[in-house]
């Protein structure tokens, strides 16, 4: 710990990529982000502040604010909340009639007011057990999200050590900074070399010169059957914009001994969970595009991108446990209905989706380092008004194995990023557990109807028991 306190950081400004999650807060273009757990014992007030304020204590990331850069109105820095009170961060929701989707659905368009003295994230206990993270997506990505609960649980669980701070109820102090001698973490880009090389630039503008891919092979002479693009899209045009997001929501939950069955089949076969499930979901949606092609949105985990020694030297307490160190990919599959594939599971589709995985993962971070190039709230503003520019995002956490020898366990987690005004038309968010097998988040925006979405859904689970019941 950072015992200088003339050294200590308190603020620092935004970087580039944190700007641009500013900016799709502010224009109201994505909704918030929601990670939830099911713990093995009910949560009370006192015991969720014993663990919380030791979290928030050392994790500094949960009380950061962000207010305009004087005398710049265009960009912004992160500064540490002095102090905030149990009741500015936690509720409680006893109504076991509704439904969990319909909870979450009701949960979308909370917003979190910026330049103030409460943070950007609530909890919300839901029937005694169930702990729903909410946050804005500009403090943290998915992987942040959910070890928020790890670390909550492990403080849960953690006998040794009291709160410096007392509890008196509801407006319990939980966070105050003059407790912490620890730095702020760094800016992304100060730890993360997002710079394009040149193959990188050049893949970039061959796809902005053949926007369709399969020109680009055809001229080549190097077309095969993962090439067979009709060259036409699915179109969702959007509705007037309006700061309401709305979407519809189905839980799809795969208990632990069949997603042992799926993981094993996966390793058989030496390819990964994602890669699986991408393919099934694009059977699923194939009554719905037929023989348009496919884009695909992978959000990729960059932490293995990050200077470790750099962070330190900056931060002498960091820990990449909490941040916004994400990117993603972007590709295109034809149709799984045309003539070479007849809309039927094949374990080479499986492999070349890893395949791409495998080749455009690794530099995924320089995709977002695009971005630094760009006007954010113009280009953001641009996409508002453009029809949907993809057709499926799926975003998979992983499966967080859960001490066992916890007397307190957490028995379930639930993903939930809804689909936002820009991006993708279908969703798909994935996470699991140890103890509760994975539960996948399947969403698609009001702009489709919900028969529409009723066949994905149905779709995906149907393709799920096909892989299971002929392995």
């Amino acid at each position: 710990m950072n015992n200088n306190s003339k050294n200590i950081i308190r603020s620092r400004d935004l970087c580039f990529v944190e700007e641009y999650y500013l900016q799709r807060s502010k224009q109201y273009l994505k909704p918030n982000f929601q990670v939830l757990a099911t713990y093995s014992i009910d949560l009370t007030p006192e015991l969720i502040f014993n663990a919380l304020s030791k979290l928030l204590l050392a994790n500094l990331q949960w009380s950061l604010q962000v207010h305009p850069k004087k005398p710049s109105k265009e960009e912004h820095t992160y500064n540490l909340i002095s102090e905030y009170n149990l009741n500015d961060v936690l509720e409680f929701t006893e109504s076991p009639d509704i439904p969990l989707e319909e909870l979450l659905v009701s949960l979308v368009n909370r917003r979190y007011k910026l330049s103030c003295s409460k943070p950007l994230w609530s909890l919300i206990v839901f029937n005694s057990r169930t702990l729903i993270f909410v946050a804005d997506h500009l403090l943290g990505d998915g992987t942040s999200f959910a070890n928020f609960h790890l670390e909550f649980l492990r403080f849960l669980n953690d006998k040794d050590s009291s709160s410096t701070l007392e509890y008196i109820g509801s407006e319990s102090t939980i966070f105050r900074a003059t407790l912490s001698g620890s730095d702020i973490s760094p800016k992304p880009s100060d730890i993360i070399d997002y710079t394009p090389c040149w193959y990188f630039l050049i893949y970039v503008i061959l796809k902005l010169v053949f926007p369709v891919t399969n020109t680009l092979y055809t001229r080549l002479g190097i077309a095969n059957e993962f090439q067979d693009f009709s060259g036409e899209k699915l179109v969702v045009h959007k509705s007037n914009h309006t700061e309401k997001l709305d979407f519809h929501l189905k839980i799809i939950s795969i208990p632990s001994d069949k997603i042992q069955s799926l993981i094993k089949i996966t390793r058989m076969h030496k390819v990964k969970l994602t890669s699986l499930l991408i393919h099934l979901c694009q059977l699923s949606l194939y009554p719905i595009t037929e023989n348009k092609d496919v884009v695909f949105i992978v959000p990729t985990n960059i932490r293995k991108c990050i200077d470790e020694k750099k962070a330190h030297g900056l931060c002498q307490d960091f820990s990449s446990k909490f941040g916004l160190y994400m990117s993603g990919i972007h590709f295109e599959l034809p149709s799984v209905g045309s003539a070479n594939h007849k809309c039927q599971f094949q374990w080479k589709w499986v492999h070349y989706i890893q395949s791409i995985l495998w080749d455009q993962v690794p530099m995924s971070h320089q995709a977002m380092g695009l971005i630094q190039y760009i006007n954010s709230k113009a280009f953001l503003e641009y996409e508002a008004a453009q029809p949907r520019a993809s057709t499926f995002e799926i975003s998979n956490l992983g499966s967080f194995k859960i001490d066992p020898t916890y007397e307190i366990q957490i028995m379930d987690m639930t993903f939930n990023q809804p689909l936002g005004a820009v991006g993708s038309c279908f969703g798909c968010n994935v996470v699991g557990t140890s103890n509760g097998g994975v539960n996948m988040c399947l969403t698609t925006t009001k702009g489709l109807d919900h028969q529409t979405f009723v066949k994905y859904t149905e779709g995906v689970e149907k393709w799920i028991n096909f892989i299971l019941e002929n392995h």
